[in-house]
């Protein structure tokens, strides 16, 4: 297979101009060379929600041009809930574009997860076990996480089935880990204010919560708390799935605040809302 290749620039790193010269001249020499050599050119992009929106209209602009040749550029793009609202800040041909939502599994989605690699491999999984489907939260790398610890117990173990002894014996060490990874450092970076918003969301329970209810147990109204919000979002501790909703993007990051409630409950967090109440009056 031919080896297609493009040199980047020596100013590369620099970030991309306005106009998007850079970026939509690297896309050109790529697309010349997949051209040259025999092939389509594909572009896979995540983490899109991050980008600038110059750069992903030279994208969009580049994919749109070339569709009106013979061998049109594809793309494909995955990010968070707020990259629909980038896409709708682009010009109208892209609200054509085939856009998907993705979310977690179902409960049922989340058993044949676990259970139908486990028996492809000529193994079988007790019923007990399943409760996996629940501890995981429909979240896929949690799936894949418990369910490749329990494996790694009955390989350990050998046996004909995956137990619950399997899972009591790697579940909790996967949970910790996760607990740091998806809450402990992520909440460590959040300012007094914003972790005073995401405590108050967690009350509220899991799912999309409105903005509104989340204000109204702060005793303020839905602006005193708009930049706050903005702030969880671009930090990735919350999303916006629909407009006036709220919810913790990780799934259980409500029940890990609930549960160090104390913690986190600081002289620095009461004084934050009492200076929102006093500056509200």
């Amino acid at each position: 297979m031919p080896k297609i290749s493009y040199e980047l620039p020596h100013d590369a790193g620099a970030k991309l101009t306005d106009d998007g010269a850079s970026l939509g001249k690297m896309l050109g020499a790529l697309h010349k060379a997949a051209l040259a050599a025999g092939r389509y050119l594909l572009l896979t992009i995540d983490e899109i929600q991050d980008a600038d929106l110059a750069s992903v209209e030279t994208l969009a602009t580049f994919v749109h041009e070339s569709a009106q040749g013979e061998a049109p550029a594809l793309l494909a793009l995955a990010g968070l809930n707020e990259t629909r609202d980038l896409m709708d800040r682009l010009r109208t041909y892209v609200h054509c574009w085939n856009l998907f939502d993705l979310r977690f599994l179902t409960f049922d989605e989340t058993i044949e997860a676990i259970r139908d690699p486990i028996v492809a491999e000529g193994t079988r999984i007790d019923e007990d076990v399943l409760y996996l489907a629940t501890e995981s939260g429909g979240y896929p790398y949690f799936i894949q996480a418990y369910g490749s610890a329990a494996w790694s117990e009955f390989e350990k173990r050998g046996g004909r089935a995956i137990s619950l002894a399997d899972v009591e014996n790697s579940a909790a060490d996967v949970r910790r880990n996760h607990e740091m990874t998806f809450y402990v450092r992520p909440l460590a970076k959040l300012t007094a204010r914003e972790l005073l918003v995401a405590l108050t969301l967690s009350k509220l329970g899991p799912g999309p919560q409105n903005v509104g209810e989340v204000a109204r147990e702060l005793g303020v109204t839905t602006p005193d708390i708009s930049s706050t919000r903005a702030a969880l979002v671009r930090k990735h501790i919350v999303s916006s799935p629909i407009p006036g909703k709220l919810e913790f993007r990780i799934p259980f990051t409500e029940r890990f605040l609930l549960e160090h409630w104390n913690d986190y409950d600081t002289p620095d967090l009461r004084d934050s809302r009492q200076e929102l109440k006093e500056r509200k009056s």
